[in-house]
């Protein structure tokens, strides 16, 4: 839902092969889990989306902190 609201449609259009994909990493050191957005179809593409697993944000990717 998150990904529809924030441009996703675009992506999907433009994208038709596209395939959802998404991780949750909890990284030592941080406060809450992330969820991470991937399109499989582009294994060398960056994540489409992070999300706090708890509050519902978007934040940066969690492996740049």
């Amino acid at each position: 839902r998150i990904f529809a609201e924030k441009e996703g449609a675009q992506y999907v259009a433009s994208h038709p092969s596209l395939q959802l994909d998404y991780r949750l990493v909890h990284l030592q050191g941080q406060p809450n889990p992330v969820w991470s957005l991937f399109d499989a179809a582009n294994p060398e593409g960056s994540a489409l989306l992070h999300v706090d697993a708890v509050t519902g944000m978007i934040v940066g990717d969690p492996f740049a902190r």
